[in-house]
């Protein structure tokens, strides 16, 4: 479900299954030619410390890997 759309600066959305998280990318103007991308996820439901030693080392190899195909497809597209 869509929580927020901002033309060129933000849209975030939830998902809620065995825990509540809202995903986010935020853009930012940095100069005439450079937008800073950022992209995470805020989790809110008593379960997450229960799971977060397990997934968390997951989620950010997945953060990762996303930002660095990223910076790929803006670098060869640019």
């Amino acid at each position: 479900m869509l929580s927020a759309f901002r033309q060129k600066e933000e849209f975030r959305w939830k998902r809620q299954f065995l825990f509540d998280g809202e995903h986010y990318f935020r853009l930012t103007a940095k100069g005439k030619e450079t937008t800073r991308l950022e992209h995470g996820e805020y989790f809110s439901v008593l379960l997450v410390p229960l799971f977060k030693r397990r997934m968390l080392p997951d989620t950010e190899v997945n953060f990762r890997a996303f930002k660095e195909e990223s910076e790929k497809s803006v670098r060869t597209e640019a």
